[in-house]
This record gives structure tokens, sequence and C-alpha cells, in this order.
């Protein structure tokens, strides 16, 4: 599943959108790390969905499964 492809662009537009100055700059290390970040953070979200999704012996993923594992997932990052 390392195969999600997200572009740089759209991360940088999400995290300048929050910028209150136009003189707010992103590095591209900085950039790189967000969507690196973003990357692992959709990653695990799969990978929790997919447990929860097994432990209720369901085969099909969908909302109710990450609503579920949401949570603890956004303490834990």
């Amino acid at each position: 599943m390392d195969n999600i492809f997200i572009k740089e662009e759209i991360i940088k537009q999400l995290v300048t959108y929050s910028f209150k100055e136009e003189k707010t700059r992103l590095s591209s290390d900085a950039l790189t790390l967000c969507t690196k970040l973003v990357h692992y953070f959709i990653m695990e979200a799969i990978d929790r969905s997919r447990f929860q999704s097994e432990n209720e012996e369901v085969n099909v993923i969908d909302i109710e499964q990450f609503e579920k594992i949401l949570p603890q997932l956004l303490l834990d990052f």
C-alpha cells in the first residue's frame, strides 16, 4: 500500500492557506516533511481501519470502521 502518491502542491496549498501574512514562506524541506507526514497518517488510518474491520469480521472497510479508529488516531498523531 505504499504506492499512495500525494502531490506536494496540494499539501502546499493546504498549509499555506492558514498563513496570515503573505510574507510567510514554506521551505522545500518543510513541504517534503509535511507531505510525508500526511502520507504516513493516511497509511496508518487505512491500516487501523483494516484491523477494525477484521475484528468486526466485516469484509469491507467503510466509514464506520474509520469513525471508530479516528479518535485514537488523532490522539496518537
